[in-house]
């Protein structure tokens, strides 16, 4: 771990930006060039290593120079390693960038700060589709939780006040702490949605690898946070059906 502490003011918020990585050679690096190219003033950036074994501790030392903080230790996954990097944050407002996504562009985070004062802020998710190359935007479903989250978790700018008034991630959940933690946040925190494009998400993520197992969680946590049975129920038969039904079509194509 190394750094040197930066200050933060009312005038000019500092913002913890934390990548949470493990053997992410493949992405890193286009990771942290987002985030240190960055044309807000006041960043913080942390990176909170697994105890990878592949070439992301060179990367890291590669741009030590620019990374405030950075540990390398194994962990408990990646929610408890988020966690990790929220505690050693010492800015107003936190902003989790993974280590496969990037920022959509330089100015993605002076534009954002600039939106609003409220405790949280949401901006656009963008799609990075690996096959095709091709970028498509994330439409959230506001106003139905049981279905879909308004917002992806990479999206969402919020202050560190939040964290220590409901908490952070539940390392209960393996895939859907973040949305969890999005629900926690919707129900009891003022937050500006924006129309500015924020961040690039490659697909094929924890999410997308364990689908079930995800969509199972999503209905645990939104039971949880809203004690709707029928709506939970509801959205986990919708969103599975939806699934295998797009797998059906595709084997049926390829046929």
């Amino acid at each position: 771990m190394q750094g040197v502490l930066k200050k933060d003011s009312v005038e000019n918020p500092l913002v913890t930006v934390i990548t949470v990585v493990y053997n992410g050679e493949s992405f890193l690096e286009e990771t942290i060039k987002s985030v240190i190219s960055q044309t807000y003033s006041n960043v913080e950036y942390i990176v909170v290593d697994g105890g990878s074994t592949d070439k992301t501790l060179s990367i890291i030392r590669k741009y030590s120079h620019a990374i405030d903080y950075w540990i390398s230790e194994p962990d408990n996954g990646i929610y408890d390693a988020m966690n990790k990097g929220i505690g050693f944050s010492r800015g107003s407002f936190v902003s989790i960038l993974n280590s496969d996504d990037y920022y959509f562009k330089d100015t993605a985070l002076e534009e954002i700060m600039e939106m609003s004062s409220n405790a949280a802020i949401a901006g656009n998710t963008h799609i990075l589709d690996e096959c095709s190359g091709k970028l498509s935007i994330f439409e959230g479903l506001k106003g139905k939780l049981n279905i879909q989250i308004p917002f992806m978790h990479p999206a969402f700018l919020v202050k560190k006040e939040v964290y220590e008034r409901i908490g952070c991630f539940d390392r209960r959940y393996k895939v859907a702490a973040d949305c969890d933690f999005i629900m926690r946040v919707y129900s009891c925190e003022d937050i500006y949605i924006s129309d500015i494009d924020f961040v690039v998400m490659r697909s094929g993520g924890v999410s997308d690898s364990s689908f079930v197992k995800g969509r199972m969680e999503y209905f645990t946590c939104y039971l949880r946070n809203t004690k709707d049975f029928p709506g939970a129920l509801l959205g986990l038969v919708y969103t599975v059906s939806l699934f295998y039904l797009g797998r059906l079509k595709r084997a049926v194509w390829k046929a």
